[in-house]
């Protein structure tokens, strides 16, 4: 054989060990790495939309706060007022009588 043939082959065999070490590295890496990483993505969606609502309300109490603050205090006290005769209604409670004895009466024109 002459000094080109072998060298080809040389080069050859390694060519051929990088590539079949390469491969074997390759097959290595895709077995260590997790199948389905996001075992229930149905899960993981439902805590994303809590996340979001339970953030939703934190934003809604902060602007309640925030615009309840900016009254002055006669309002906040109206406002008391008007939310407490609400839930009076929203049970089906009347008056007590005393209010409802000396409420001021409407003058019709």
């Amino acid at each position: 054989m002459n000094r080109a043939s072998k060298t080809s082959t040389l080069v050859k065999g390694v060519l051929l060990v990088i590539i079949v070490s390469v491969s074997f590295v390759n097959t290595a890496e895709a077995q260590k790495r997790k199948r389905g990483s996001k075992k229930n993505p149905q899960k993981e969606a439902m805590k994303k939309q809590d996340q979001r609502e339970k953030d939703t309300e934190r934003a809604e109490e902060k602007g309640k706060k925030r615009h309840l603050k900016l009254q002055e205090r006669a309002v906040r006290k109206r406002m008391k007022q008007s939310r407490k005769q609400a839930r009076r209604y929203d049970q089906g409670k009347r008056a007590p009588f005393f209010k409802r004895l000396f409420r001021r009466k409407k003058i019709r024109r």
